[in-house]
């Protein structure tokens, strides 16, 4: 009943071979969001890196979705939304942010 494509989204993992076309609009959409959100959603530190929550190859037409975005580091990135490996994505990417900035700022008190 479901293809390869939805089985590999359900558990989180990316279509090899798959890339869609950016948008021309990415480059500048990509540099307002790191100007807007200049810090690591997980670590706090420089966000280099603007990450899809869900994956470009899976849902190009998010690509340019504010709300589909996450500013990030490039090690928080592979370790944190990649799972140590860029064929595999988090799908709770939210919640995890909220408990690693949460611990880091409760780390001062």
């Amino acid at each position: 009943m479901f293809g390869f494509g939805y089985i590999a989204g359900k558990i989180g993992l990316m279509v090899r071979g798959y890339s869609p076309r950016r948008s021309s609009e990415w480059p500048a959409l990509r540099a307002g969001w790191l100007k807007a959100n200049p810090k690591c959603v997980y670590c706090l530190r420089k966000a280099v890196e603007v990450h899809h929550k869900i994956p470009f190859s899976f849902r190009p037409e998010w690509e340019l979705d504010r709300s589909n975005l996450q500013s990030v580091c490039r090690k928080c990135h592979r370790i944190v939304a990649h799972c140590g490996d860029w064929k595999l994505w988090q799908d709770n990417v939210d919640e995890i942010a909220k408990l690693c900035a949460a611990g880091i700022r409760g780390r001062g008190k």
